[in-house]
This record gives structure tokens, C-alpha cells and sequence, in this order.
């Protein structure tokens, strides 16, 4: 195997994914809890001089607010240098034929030809007039075997490595699900289903010609029928399995189904 010049060496259970292809690490949380610490230390002296001294504002302000939670920082900023100290060290390798994630006692592999399921959690932070701020990504690889992998915030990029994941996944579940639909079988993403004989949240069945667009609103899957949206499942998007590979099938299926004008 021949090793990138900017990724660690690999541990041997990584040697038959083929050549690495990129490496992602935990962010380290021992600095930012030590920063917590110090800043509830500051705030617990500036609360307890202001109750020594008389000195205090009663009533609601976010000065008081911050001094309060003060105290509270400590053991949050101690938890949080302990968890980066376990963390350490802890990374993700993507290869040509699957990913591996590395933590100082255990290295789970995963080719990408196994890889049954992804979950992907997408959180938007919003101010309070509504703009984004920001988004947080989780993602949860399962594969045929049962085993898991659950990969969120605490590495860095996590985005590029989700959107990795997806496509790697997605290259080779479509072509399977799209000959099974093919051969009249059924493909299930969860609670929904996708058929010859239409489009099902396991109650219901609607039929591709009845269907003039899917879509995702909010996190939730809605179906367009004469000109009128309509929920399909209570199943959002976050519980949706391989979730670009749902879309892919259902939008080609939607495309073929078309009325010819």
C-alpha cells in the first residue's frame, strides 16, 4: 500500500481497503475545556466577591446570568478535557475500497461494498431573526455484519467526509436497488418503499402516474398529486436510509412516469 505523504501510517486491519485516500481527525476538546475551565474559575470569583462585598444586581440581566453559570463551567470544561484526553489520537481513514475509523484501543473497518445503510442528520443553527448560522452533521454507517459507525462534529470537515461516505455508498447501492425495482422486486428506505407498482409508506400505495413531484419540505417527505401537496410518512429525512440513493431512484422513476406532452 502506498501511503499518502500527509496521512499517518494505517494499522494492518486497514491493508486490503486499498490506498488511502484522505484522513480525518478528531477536534480536540482539551483546549477548549480547559478554556471552560478558567472562564467558570473567573466568573465564580466575580459572583462570590460580588456576594462578599454586598454589591449585587437583583433581577434578570445577562451579566447575572453569565455569573451564575459561572460555577457551572468547571465541571462541564473537566468533563470535556477528559473526553478529548480518551479521544486523542482518535481518527478516520477513507481508502479506495472503504474507511476505517482508529481510536487508541480498536479499529473498525468498513469496505464500502458492505456498507448496508447511512443516516444522515443535518442540524441548522439559526439566529433569532432566522438567518443560518450554521450547520451540525451526523452520520451513522451500518454495515451487513452490524457493525456501526457513528461519525458527528467532533472530527473536522465532517461534512467533506460525509459527502465522501454518501457517494462512495451511493455508487454502489443505486445500481443494486435500481435492478431490483427493474426486476419488479421492491426497495425499502425505512418505513418507505419503492415499486413498480408506485410509491408506499406502508399503508398506502401511490401510483408513479399519479405522481407529479417528491420532495423534501423541512425535513419532511411530501408527495405532489393533481396540483395539491400532501405528507407522505412521518419518517423525515434524518430516518431516511441512503437517503441520495432514495432520491436518485424516486426522481428517475418520477421522470420516466411523466405524461408525454
Amino acid at each position: 500500500m502506498s501511503l499518502q505523504p500527509n496521512i499517518k501510517s494505517v494499522p494492518p486491519e486497514t491493508m486490503a481497503l486499498g490506498d488511502p485516500q484522505a484522513e480525518y481527525h478528531s477536534a480536540s476538546m482539551v483546549i477548549t475545556g480547559f478554556g471552560a475551565i478558567g472562564l467558570g474559575i473567573v466568573l465564580s470569583l466575580i459572583l462570590f466577591a460580588m456576594i462578599k462585598t454586598g454589591i449585587y444586581v437583583v433581577g434578570f440581566s445577562l451579566i447575572v446570568l453569565a455569573l451564575y453559570l459561572g460555577p457551572l463551567l468547571i465541571p462541564v470544561g473537566i468533563f470535556m478535557v477528559i473526553a478529548g484526553v480518551i479521544q486523542g489520537g482518535k481518527r478516520v481513514l477513507v481508502f479506495k475500497d472503504g474507511i476505517a475509523e482508529v481510536t487508541r484501543n480498536k479499529t473498525t473497518v468498513m469496505r464500502w461494498d458492505d456498507v448496508d445503510s447511512v443516516l444522515q442528520k443535518v442540524t441548522s443553527r439559526r439566529n433569532r431573526s432566522g438567518k443560518e448560522t450554521g450547520r451540525s452533521y451526523r452520520y451513522t454507517v451500518r454495515d451487513k455484519a452490524g457493525q456501526s459507525l457513528i461519525l458527528s462534529g467532533t472530527y473536522k470537515n465532517i461534512e467533506t467526509l460525509g459527502n465522501t461516505i454518501q457517494t462512495e455508498v451511493s455508487k454502489r447501492l443505486l445500481p443494486k436497488y435500481t435492478g431490483t425495482y427493474n426486476s419488479g422486486g421492491k426497495v425499502d428506505f425505512g418505513q418507505v418503499s419503492v415499486s413498480k407498482a408506485g410509491l408506499s409508506n406502508g399503508s398506502k400505495t401511490i401510483a408513479w402516474s399519479d405522481i407529479e413531484q417528491v420532495a423534501l419540505n423541512q425535513g419532511q417527505w411530501v408527495v405532489r398529486q393533481k396540483g395539491q401537496w400532501q405528507s407522505l410518512t412521518t419518517q423525515t429525512a434524518a430516518q431516511t436510509p441512503n437517503l441520495p440513493v432514495m432520491l436518485n431512484l424516486i426522481n428517475q422513476t418520477v421522470s420516466e412516469n411523466k405524461p408525454k406532452s
